[in-house]
């Protein structure tokens, strides 16, 4: 090769290390772009999705007190009763009811409590002869767990022809937790474990001495609190980002059941838990306004009233359904979503809960979106159904005109 081709070989060599550490760079530089412009949202803390107390300690009481804390603090309600009062019933308001929905999801998948329709069946029940309750997943298909009620397990022992000991509650590490039954060579009794071990049912022979140990468990529903967190279908998935609107936060249902069951003192709950007297949930608004100057011109004063007092009364609740599903909850979402502080992000299994046994393995989800105090804080000021009732003329809207009450 001649020194002429040998430096030009050496020039190209050299312009092509310089092309390639330039792409390098350049395609270093547009990851890094790239990886800042998609950083995910901060990941919620226990804090910010759990009430102070949360578990399976914190009952509608708890809940109650914490959120009324801040309708306390937001003005919108007093130290006395719940009041349907529209002039307190704001998009503030319904952004507590769906940051207790949330929450209180999270107490009753902690207590495994049963929904309406669950409640329509027992729960799953047995005697376990190999392996203990927390080991039946991989047999029966569902997780169990002992029954620790000393009147279900005495019951139960009736039911299997055993007798309750004499001392029928004990704290002993060598048998299985809850309802055991114990046959001693055709001695037969039972007791109720409370030392909470991981000991299975066995038979044992020692010579001409049989001893055989059972225990009764019952189907658990409950979730740990990973699970209990992220499964609220009161947390936003990422595919409701663009219709807020539909979420299951958004259900005045539940809001009103929160009132109900005395778990909210808020305005708005309280209002859309009205349920006519059963005189009267068969008119229709047009017809009972008709009734009530009927009745004033016969003089009978008071029915007429009563019959006003439940047009009014429906007249806000269908006002209020109409403005939470269309206006207030997406309202509440779509604000949020805007501020890094007024929403988190929450993974299938946050670092922070608590990992419990007898729980399947948690895969990989995509993670949920939550509300933080922050985004009903921000909400202060707004309007009030009060405001909005008084452009709704006092005959009954459309949608309420032609339905039954």
């Amino acid at each position: 090769m001649t020194n002429k081709g040998v430096m030009a070989f050496a020039l190209m060599a050299s312009l092509l290390l310089f092309a390639s550490e330039a792409a390098r760079r350049s395609q270093t530089n547009r990851v890094d772009i790239s990886a800042s412009d998609f950083k995910p949202a901060d990941t919620c803390s226990a804090d910010q999705v759990l009430a102070e107390g949360s578990g399976e300690e914190c009952n509608e009481g708890c809940l109650q007190k914490h959120f009324d804390k801040y309708r306390k603090e937001y003005d919108i309600v007093s130290s006395g009763e719940a009041a349907a009062d529209a002039s307190k019933c704001t998009q503030q308001d319904i952004c507590l009811l769906m940051r207790q929905l949330d929450y209180d999801f999270f107490r009753r998948a902690r207590l495994g409590a049963l929904t309406d329709a669950e409640a329509e069946t027992s729960l799953t029940q047995g005697w376990v002869h190999s392996g203990n309750c927390n080991k039946q997943f991989r047999t029966r298909g569902f997780r169990m767990t002992p029954v620790r009620s000393m009147a279900m397990c005495k019951r139960a022992l009736r039911k299997k022809g055993f007798r309750p000991a004499k001392k029928f509650v004990v704290h002993q590490a060598n048998l299985p937790a809850g309802c055991v039954a114990i046959d001693l060579n055709g001695k037969k009794y039972g007791r109720l474990n409370e030392f909470d071990s991981d000991v299975d049912p066995f038979i044992k022979y020692n010579k001409s001495r049989r001893t055989e140990i059972t225990q009764y468990c019952e189907q658990d529903r409950s979730l740990d609190e990973a699970a209990a967190l992220y499964y609220s279908p009161y947390k936003l998935k990422d595919s409701m980002r663009k219709r807020t609107e539909y979420s299951t936060s958004c259900s005045f249902g539940m809001m009103a059941h929160l009132s109900n069951t005395g778990a909210t003192k808020s305005p708005c709950a309280k209002i859309l838990a009205y349920r006519p007297p059963a005189e009267f949930e068969h008119l229709q608004a047009a017809d009972a306004l008709d009734m009530a100057k009927k009745l004033d011109g016969q003089g009978h004063a008071a029915k007429a009233a009563d019959l006003r007092d439940f047009v009014d009364a429906m007249r806000s609740k269908n006002t209020l359904m109409d403005i939470v599903a269309n206006r207030w909850c997406g309202g509440v979402w779509d604000g949020a979503l805007q501020s890094s502080d007024s929403t988190c992000s929450l993974p299938r299994s946050p670092k922070w809960a608590k990992v419990e046994k007898n729980q399947p393995a948690a895969m990989w989800r995509q993670p949920k979106t939550a509300l933080t105090e922050e985004a009903c804080a921000a909400l202060a000021g707004g309007e009030t159904l009060a405001d909005i009732l008084e452009d709704v003329s006092e005959e009954p809207p459309d949608f309420f005109r032609d339905s039954d009450v």
